[in-house]
């Protein structure tokens, strides 16, 4: 569906792609919270297409000095420990490899100016409040500018919100794969529930904007989508339309 919003995405210069980010902490409420794991999924929000991901464990000792941890969530960890082992060794064990955090913050920003080709990507975090906000607070902790504007926080909760509210569309129920806890995890998990968001509201307003579109850009529609198109006039619209849509549902992505 991607090809039917170009326009927009021109008109505004949002480009089709998303980086969703999943941090792993010590602390829940404090954007000074101790960052234990980063993972981060680049993904077509329109498609899907995986684009690129991103995983490194922080040195979490070295941050003792200067970000906070809580106790409740360390008794949380500890509850999540035998359902959740390998999440829970990535976030706590002290025995895998670690790199200090502002290395890890660094290398971040590099993954998003590639994946991006340097230009500023969306970021998409679960809530204002948690991954994004943490993650930029760190990042100004060490001097280090964060490659987004902030203008382009994004919140997942937001989106799994409006899927509920105004399609009746639940991402959440997805199948989860991997571990739960695990960031890089959490993130791919993330990444889908916002692909079956926007592309759930993509289905609905399609054919109407594909149904106002002049002729020769509907043509150039199936152009894009390397379809071939009919040899029609104007008046067999609605066929076109219809057409157009059940041949691009069946193209791989």
């Amino acid at each position: 569906m991607q090809s039917v919003f170009n326009p927009f995405l021109k008109q505004f210069n949002v480009s089709p792609l998303a980086a969703v980010v999943d941090i792993e902490t010590h602390a829940v409420n404090n954007p000074n919270a101790v960052i234990c794991s980063i993972g981060c999924v680049v993904i077509n929000m329109f498609t899907g297409e995986h684009i690129g991901s991103f995983y490194d464990r922080c040195n979490i000792l070295d941050q003792l000095d200067y970000r906070k941890a809580d106790q409740e969530t360390l008794n949380w960890w500890k509850e999540q420990k035998a359902q959740f082992p390998k999440a829970y060794a990535e976030a706590n064990d002290h025995n895998l490899p670690r790199q200090v955090l502002p290395l890890v913050l660094n290398d971040l920003n590099n993954f998003l100016k590639r994946s991006f080709n340097f230009t500023t990507p969306a970021i998409v975090g679960n809530g204002p409040e948690f991954d994004n906000t943490i993650i930029e607070h760190a990042m100004r902790q060490f001097g280090i500018k964060p490659v987004w504007h902030f203008g382009n926080n994004q919140s997942l909760r937001t989106i799994v919100w409006l899927g509920r509210a105004l399609l009746g569309v639940d991402p959440k129920n997805q199948p989860f794969e991997g571990e739960k806890h695990h960031a890089l995890d959490d993130a791919r998990h993330e990444a889908r529930c916002l692909h079956v968001v926007v592309k759930a509201f993509a289905d609905r307003l399609a054919p109407d904007l594909i149904m106002d579109m002049p002729f020769d850009q509907l043509k150039q529609l199936y152009l894009d989508a390397g379809l071939p198109f009919p040899e029609k006039d104007e008046f067999a619209r609605v066929d076109l339309v219809h057409q157009y849509l059940g041949n691009l549902k069946a193209v791989p992505v």
